[in-house]
């Protein structure tokens, strides 16, 4: 049993010690790029054929809303377009992101109905795929606000001549995401940290006000 947690908890830091790898060799990529790669590093992790990061951002005179930062779809070219969401338990993503809950759902298409979130099929109608497994966990800041939302879909459990075999995911892999989580927020918040002082210096020099030591 020993031996066991140890290779657990080895296999843990060796995900975790890849992504730092990772992040020291993409100094220059932008937050778009950065978390593209962290997204594919966490399917190949997980081995899902799927997922999307989404991030808080403010509305000017509105509520802050869910944006749509990086989509990966191994079955589909374009996996994805930029766009909004809400903050509200109606979606997956608002649901997460409203309670900092995670979700681990094994057919999005058979939610239970007293089930307070709900999983809209529009795009998949449109494009003629099929959501199936999926895991929603949120990523948050070191005070432990909700800054983001990641969602891993369709979890394979197998593949043979006629294609994957898709299951639910384990939730063995939320532990293992634990550390990937931590790093994800981080870097979300530097962002967010960076962009808020951006913002600042600009309305400071509308004002006429020297900003250089900024």
């Amino acid at each position: 049993m020993r031996e066991t947690h140890e290779k657990q908890g080895n296999n843990k830091l060796s995900i975790v010690d890849g992504f730092v790898s990772s992040l020291e060799h993409a100094k220059d990529l932008s937050i778009e790029e950065t978390l593209g790669m962290l997204l594919a590093k966490m399917r190949r992790h997980t081995l899902c054929e799927a997922g999307s990061i989404f991030i808080v951002r403010p509305v000017d005179g509105k509520p802050e809303e869910l944006k749509a930062c990086s989509f990966q779809n191994d079955k589909l070219q374009n996996a994805g377009e930029n766009f909004s969401m809400p903050i509200d338990k109606t979606s997956i993503v608002g649901y997460v992101a409203s309670t900092g809950e995670t979700l681990e759902i094994s057919d999005l298409y058979d939610i239970p109905m007293d089930a307070p979130y709900r999983f809209n099929r529009s795009f998949d109608d449109k494009v003629g795929y099929r959501s199936r497994s999926m895991l929603a966990f949120p990523l948050k800041n070191y005070l432990g606000r909700v800054i983001g939302v990641v969602q891993l879909i369709n979890h394979i459990e197998a593949s043979d001549d006629n294609g994957n075999v898709y299951g639910p995911f384990p939730m063995d892999l939320v532990d293992d995401m634990k550390g990937l989580i931590v790093i994800l927020g981080a870097i979300v918040e530097r962002e967010d940290l960076i962009r808020e002082i951006n913002e600042l210096k600009t309305k400071l020099q509308s004002s006429g006000i020297r900003v250089n030591a900024l």
